[in-house]
Formats: structure tokens, C-alpha cells, sequence
């Protein structure tokens, strides 16, 4: 009986380390999307002030952090590491006395960076040379339903079809004892949708205070194919999205939230978030200007 025991609770740890590692190449996925899904959190939104064209370019910095830690079998298994680069964008928007207008929007994005694992402080696995890119963007009308142009207080809606295109690549190594051998990693999602969203601004004076929040609800499909080169230490098959083999979640459809902080014709994003992976903290800095024509 006690030897059926330890070979259950052995099974069990090993299935869990097994699980860890064929897991651990998402990594590089997730982060594409999630890098994806803050563009659309952190959008050159339509303007509420003035009449006729606006063009404002954007440009920040964001970084990804992929951290866990969890227990099995009296040892712990961990994984941290982080990714970053920069964000570029521009938008068009116009809008006349009576409030209605258009935008057109577009974002891209580039990081690099590591992951490495743990299990009880020795090294694991490690997914290296992480590149993950993404370009987004969205057009339709907005309207201004309170307040005008030059009012203390003003808010607006807007709304219009978007898309995400993230790729990423990603090489997942065994450093354990008796590791070495690695996979590279392809996971490049597409996403086409509705966007709509909300916002409100408070003027002070020169000062702007610019909070909004937006919704993108994907058509694509939420599992999308992974590819990895021939002779990987990893099978394909190893990856299941909602039953279907060779795919990942692409945690397309998601609400956002956040608040620019503007003086004159200047904004910076000061806060914005989006739901991606549970594992992945994504934090990011833009700074907009608008340009009144």
C-alpha cells in the first residue's frame, strides 16, 4: 500500500514538472498578445476639444513581467523574467460643432527579453530570445454627448471595427541536469473586432484630466495555432486550447480601463490595464500630442 502511495505522489510531481515545461513556451505567446491588448488599453483617443482634424503621434515604453511560484511535493517550482521595448502610434481624428467626427488609429510595438525556471533554487528550463511584436488598430465615429469643445466638463463615445496582429518567437531550453536541448517557438495570433469605448475630460485651465475605458470583443477565434521547428524536444500536440491540439488561448476579447493626464496639446498615459495572463504584469508609459488643423 505505501509503495502504491509513493509511486502515485511520485507520477504526480513528475506529471507536474512535465506540465511546467511543455507549458513554459506560451510564455513567449502570452506576452506577444498581452503586449497587443495594451495597445488597444492605451490608445491616441479621439479628441473632445475643438472643431476640425487632429493628428497626435504617440510614442512609450512598456514592460512585461512573467512571474509564479508555486509547491509540489515539498519542492517549489518558480519561473521569473521579463520582457521589454517600445510602443509607436498615431492617430487622425475630426470632429464638427455639433460633436460628431471620426478616428483612425494605429499602434506597434517590438520587446525582447527572458524567462528563467526554477525548481528548489536550481535552474529548470529557460525560454530565451523572446521576440514579440504587434501592431493594432482601430477607426469609427465618436460623438461628444455633453459639454462642448472649450467646457469645464465634456464626455464622449466611440466606437468601430479594430484589429491585433501580434507575432512572436520564442526558444524554449532545458538547463536541468542532462538538459541542453531547446525548441523554437512560433505564435503569431490575429484578431478582428468591434471596439468601443467611453471617455471624459476635466479642464482646469491648461490642465487636462482624461479619464476612459474601452472594450475590444474579438470574432476571431479564441484558439489560434503554435508552430515550432522540425525536431523540437517539445511535441506540438503537448499545447491544448478548449480541447483543440496545437493551439493557444489568444485572450483576445477584453474590457480596459485608464486615465491620460494632458497639459495643453500634450498627454502622457498615466495609468491603463487590461486582463492577459494571470502570470504576466504588463506596466507601460506613452506620451501623446495633438496637432489642431
Amino acid at each position: 500500500m505505501l509503495s502504491k502511495i509513493s509511486v502515485f505522489f511520485f507520477l504526480l510531481a513528475a506529471f507536474s514538472v512535465s506540465i511546467a515545461k511543455a507549458s513554459s513556451p506560451s510564455i513567449g505567446a502570452d506576452i506577444a498578445v498581452a503586449v497587443a491588448q495594451k495597445m488597444l488599453a492605451a490608445p491616441p483617443l479621439p479628441s473632445l476639444e475643438g472643431e476640425g482634424l487632429t493628428i497626435a503621434p504617440q510614442y512609450g515604453y512598456v514592460e512585461v513581467r512573467a512571474s509564479s511560484e508555486y509547491e509540489v511535493m515539498g519542492s517549489m517550482y518558480s519561473f521569473d523574467g521579463k520582457t521589454s521595448g517600445n510602443t509607436g502610434g498615431l492617430s487622425i481624428s475630426y470632429s464638427n460643432k455639433a460633436g460628431f467626427g471620426f478616428f483612425l488609429f494605429g499602434t506597434m510595438s517590438k520587446v525582447h527579453g527572458n524567462v528563467q525556471s526554477y525548481v528548489s533554487g536550481e535552474p529548470s528550463f529557460a525560454v530565451r530570445d523572446i521576440e514579440a511584436g504587434s501592431v493594432a488598430g482601430a477607426a469609427g465615429l465618436s460623438y461628444r454627448l455633453l459639454g462642448s469643445e472649450k467646457s469645464i466638463l465634456a464626455a464622449g463615445l466611440f466606437a468601430g471595427p479594430a484589429m491585433i496582429e501580434a507575432k512572436s518567437t520564442a526558444k524554449y531550453e532545458d538547463i536541468s541536469a542532462g538538459g541542453g536541448a531547446s525548441t523554437k517557438f512560433t505564435f503569431n495570433p490575429e484578431m478582428r473586432g468591434l471596439y468601443t469605448g467611453v471617455q471624459a475630460s476635466l479642464r482646469l485651465g491648461n490642465f487636462l484630466i482624461n479619464p476612459y475605458g474601452v472594450v475590444f470583443t474579438s470574432s476571431s477565434p479564441v484558439c489560434q495555432e503554435v508552430k515550432s521547428e522540425p525536431g523540437g524536444t517539445i511535441p506540438i500536440e503537448s499545447f491544448e486550447c478548449e480541447g483543440e491540439k496545437g493551439k493557444l488561448h489568444s485572450f483576445a476579447t477584453f474590457p480596459a480601463v485608464g486615465l491620460f493626464l494632458g497639459y495643453k496639446s500634450f498627454r502622457i498615459n498615466v495609468y491603463s490595464s487590461a486582463v492577459t495572463a494571470p502570470y504576466l504584469s504588463v506596466t507601460s508609459y506613452s506620451g501623446t500630442f495633438g496637432i489642431n488643423f
